[in-house]
């Protein structure tokens, strides 16, 4: 069987899957002029009939070498001579890569994928094309393994990521060369690629992996089993832990939520749950599986307080039954904080006067004093999904939303708005008053809350 009938044989179940090529759509194919994205480009040129897609090619110079321009040329002769529309663009990575401190290679990667995404955006129900192989992969799935990873890493790479698709991900690199030697197609040759030094992935192709073929010839065709296996378990853990962080709330520059969503999983559940907590506050912060079981532990230890410190200067803080995740003095916040002192505090805009008291008669109660029984623990905190006040002396209960609405606060500040919460269930509200439910007898021993402004008034 020909190269061309293999390639075809291992990526059409694998297109079909993923939905990678979309029909009378475009595929905007990334092309660096090495071996792989020459294989891609041809390939995808000679399919674009059988499956209806428009193809268009892309190429980015990062100015590194001497001679990088020489790449870009080649690039645009090849897609001359196909009659492919071609894309490029030059920047000076290194000098990028300095400003934002950075790494060449990352700093390298995220400018690519950008431009990348801004190109692609030019056409309707277009995806982005690039050439990672069978091998790739391989050499990804044993970098995490051997860094550390989870199921998700050691999945490796996924075939497809939203736009982003990797048609040549079952494709070994010996048949690329294949095909490349049946059609006489010309590409590139980069030099740093052959230096078992230059990178540890160039160590593990080199080196590491030649030895593993030693004991298993069919190594890559096992990985990609093996990689196929685990994003499947990976897919339905990441479902099964989805389901759990519905309780997850955004408030003021903050996220929050129960203690129990990830107490009453599975780890394997909670450590996912824990991480899209954090991707709700921040989509720049992946958390390695040290900071996660960090954060774990801190749910499951007795002790109802206190805090990890994650990337970026992001916090996660344990505050009785709630979790918060913010970042400390970014932004005007109503930080959870049980009341558990004498006399007064600030919190968040906010200043909070607790004392032992007793209850006056509840014809007497006001919007900013509050009476609220001992013995529970009372956690002071911004709004959340589900709250609900039923006031003395009114009829019914509705929700915090509704009241606030009422009140006419600004939604930009209604999770500045304090709520008292006792039992897990909301108790007292700033500019409301105290649930019925809640609510001591008239000269019964209580707690005595009184919240002031620091500033200005949250309905203004």
């Amino acid at each position: 069987m020909s190269a061309e009938k293999q390639i075809f044989a291992r990526v059409k179940p694998l297109a079909e899957e993923y939905g990678m090529f979309p029909q009378g759509g475009t595929v905007l194919c990334c092309v660096s002029g090495g071996a792989d994205s020459m294989c891609l480009l041809h390939f995808l040129h000679s399919c674009a009939p059988l499956w209806g897609f428009t193809v268009r090619a892309c190429h980015m110079d990062h100015m590194t070498r001497p001679n990088s321009a020489d790449d870009l040329h080649f690039v645009a002769q090849q897609c001359e001579a196909l009659g492919v529309p071609f894309y490029s663009r030059q920047v000076d990575i290194l000098k990028w890569a300095k400003e934002h401190q950075l790494g060449t290679e990352e700093a390298g990667r995220i400018v690519r994928y950008q431009w990348f995404e801004e190109l692609a955006q030019q056409w309707d129900d277009c995806v982005i094309a690039t050439a990672h192989n069978a091998d790739d992969n391989a050499e990804t799935m044993l970098l995490h393994l051997v860094r550390g990873a989870g199921l998700s890493g050691l999945g490796g790479i996924p075939p497809r990521r939203g736009a982003l698709i990797r048609p040549l991900l079952h494709v070994p690199r010996t048949l690329i060369e294949s095909y490349l030697d049946e059609k006489q197609l010309p590409h590139v040759e980069d030099i740093t690629n052959a230096d078992p030094n230059y990178t540890p992935r160039n160590l593990l192709r080199h080196q590491v992996l030649p030895l593993l073929r030693t004991i298993n010839p069919n190594l890559t065709d096992t990985l990609i089993s093996s990689a196929t296996s685990l994003r499947q378990d990976s897919t339905y853990l990441t479902a099964k832990a989805e389901a759990a962080a519905q309780s997850i709330d955004m408030a003021a520059g903050s996220v929050m939520l129960p203690i129990s969503s990830i107490t009453d999983s599975p780890a394997a559940i909670g450590a996912r749950v824990v991480q899209m907590a954090v991707d709700k506050l921040s989509g720049e912060v992946v958390l390695t599986a040290q900071q996660r079981r960090a954060v774990l532990d801190l749910c499951y230890r007795t002790n109802p307080s206190g805090h990890v410190d994650l990337p970026g200067g992001m916090v996660a803080q344990r505050v009785y039954s709630m979790l918060v995740f913010h970042y400390p003095g970014k932004v005007e916040i109503l930080p959870p904080t049980t009341l558990d002192f004498a006399g007064t505090q600030e919190i968040g805009p906010w200043l909070v006067t607790v004392q032992d008291g007793v209850c006056p008669p509840h014809s007497t109660l006001d919007e900013s004093h509050f009476y609220l029984k001992k013995g529970t623990p009372i956690l002071l905190r911004p709004r959340k999904t589900g709250d609900t006040l039923a006031l003395p002396h009114r009829e019914g209960t509705k929700s915090l939303k509704k009241w606030l609405i009422e009140l006419r606060v600004p939604e930009a500040r209604r999770d500045l708005v304090p709520v008292l919460e006792q039992e897990d269930a909301c108790a007292a509200v700033y500019g409301l008053g105290t649930h019925r439910d809640f609510l001591p007898e008239a000269g019964e021993p209580c707690v005595a809350i009184t919240i002031r402004e620091k500033e200005r008034n949250v309905s203004q």
